[in-house]
């Protein structure tokens, strides 16, 4: 029956328009034709279940007039896609609130077009000059966040996205002069992101000897804001799912994306980018704040922290997912209590971040069965989550309660021994499992001494620092407990406590 149906486009939603009634809600109809005045570099499932959202909100509430131009290294289906979809694609946001089931659907029309930089890039640098683009967007990896060594200027696309950047700015002072001012709204995963894309940029324009005037500019001209970004964006259906998804909606849609209810997109306030990015003003999970470090420490802690616990307890027990987690019975109310008994107490957040209902909020999220997160992925590089995430918690927690954590020990002890499984890939499992092969079992000190080091080189690491001798002890006799009993033992005993 699928294959019967009418592709999404201009056409099928003029039909959809008609009809008076639709499974779906259909976009602004003058949003089909709006300028373009965001130009996003990277462009994946995450851009097109969280940024073209907020952009359509902040269109259909008469707040802004524009859509997104997106640029992607290199072509792929997606694009011939968006071609014969004339840019249109379907979001499905499911998922828990307040512990109720909510779900949505609604087409998207805030992405004009999508080039790819390999063959595109000399209509990309057309739309970067253009006076009317006023803001610049970005979402990569964290690993892009650094300068590629083999860019050089003459080089047609930069690899790195931060040559990219200069690039695309270099071109855009030359051709505007003084009404080349422009914002930069980046949405990686990092720290200070805003701050660290300019040095970036700063540092690829000196190696390339790029004109003083030019690094000035970008010093003055360039608007940057930090950023922080939270929603789980699951992307394409399986192809039971999506077929399902079609007949439903009535048409084929080769680029519906899939998402949670949740979002939050937290930024530093800058006046240029609020003026020329309105999308607070449609979007009620959109701020700009004096400080967006209160909401990153927020969500590190509660959400991020929370999750390494349960992805590598979770690990340990042989569970796939997170939901499975959640709903396992021991290890499910050690998450929502590490939440509630250690990383909300001891976070000392502000009242009006309200981290309580933020907890809950993040018990639903995690208990969300329509998104499947793998603990595999989420135990990926663990090493260097437990002193990000998990070592902030202890410290304020010692310094509070003037004891250790319990449950955040259960996690930082379910990571170490999650860590000798060659399956889990982490950037410093080389050294941990070198010096697991170290520990002699039958010295009474090696597992403690292991320990002590391995916390040691986490603060190394991560600059997070804690007091190693109490956490050693602690963290030691917890992993010798679930050798001992079995993880699932150890975890009825903690609840028991």
């Amino acid at each position: 029956m699928s294959a019967s149906l009418p592709r999404l486009s201009r056409r099928t939603l003029m039909r959809i328009s008609r009809r008076g009634t639709a499974a779906v809600a259909l976009p602004p109809a003058h949003i089909l034709d709006a300028p373009e005045r965001v130009l996003q570099v990277g462009f994946g499932k995450f851009v097109r279940g969280f940024l073209a959202d907020f952009l359509q909100q902040a269109v259909a509430g008469g707040r802004f007039h524009g859509r997104m131009l997106a640029v992607q290294r290199k072509a792929d289906r997606r694009m011939q896609a968006f071609r014969e979809q004339d840019g249109l694609s379907t979001l499905v946001l499911r998922g828990h609130v307040n512990g109720e089931v909510v779900q949505a659907k609604q087409i998207i029309g805030s992405i004009s077009r999508v080039l790819d930089a390999e063959t595109a890039w000399a209509e990309v640098v057309k739309a970067a000059v253009s006076p009317g683009m006023k803001i610049i967007t970005t979402n990569v990896s964290e690993g892009g966040l650094a300068l590629n060594e083999r860019d050089q200027l003459p080089s047609t696309p930069a690899l790195g996205l931060p040559g990219k950047l200069a690039q695309l700015l270099f071109h855009r002072w030359k051709a505007l002069a003084q009404g080349a001012e422009i914002g930069l709204v980046p949405c990686e995963l990092v720290d200070n992101n805003g701050e660290l894309l300019r040095s970036l940029i700063i540092e690829q324009a000196g190696r390339w000897e790029l004109e003083k005037k030019f690094v000035a500019w970008l010093q003055t001209s360039l608007r940057i804001t930090n950023t922080v970004v939270d929603r789980i964006v699951v992307g394409a259906a399986d192809e039971q799912q999506l077929t399902h998804e079609w007949e439903a909606l009535g048409y084929r849609d080769e680029l519906l994306n899939c998402a949670e209810p949740f979002y939050e997109f937290i930024l530093q306030s800058e006046e240029f980018i609020q003026r020329h990015f309105p999308v607070d003003l449609a979007s009620s999970n959109v701020h700009f704040v004096d400080d967006v470090r209160p909401y990153r420490t927020r969500k590190l802690l509660i959400l991020n922290g929370s999750h390494t616990t349960l992805a590598a307890l979770g690990w340990l027990l042989g569970l796939p997912t997170v939901l499975d987690g959640m709903r396992d019975p021991q290890l499910g109310p050690l998450v929502e209590a590490v939440i509630t008994k250690e990383i909300v107490p001891a976070a000392d957040l502000p009242a009006e971040l309200a981290p309580q209902a933020y907890a809950r909020t993040v018990l639903d999220r995690f208990s969300n069965p329509f998104v499947r997160h793998e603990l595999r992925v989420i135990c990926g590089n663990a090493s260097i989550k437990v002193g990000t995430r998990l070592f902030p918690t202890v410290r304020r927690y010692l310094q509070t309660f003037h004891r250790v954590p319990p449950y955040v020990v259960a996690g930082i002890a379910g990571v170490l021994l999650a860590l000798r499984d060659p399956e889990l890939e982490d950037v410093h499992a080389d050294y941990i499992r070198e010096r697991w092969r170290q520990v002699n079992r039958e010295e009474p000190k090696a597992l403690h001494d292991f320990t002590r080091d391995v916390l040691r080189k986490q603060m190394e690491w991560t600059r997070e620092h804690i007091d190693v001798e109490p956490v050693a002890a602690a963290v030691s006799q917890a992993m010798a407990d679930m050798e001992e009993n079995g993880v699932r033992a150890f975890l009825a005993e903690q609840l028991r406590d």
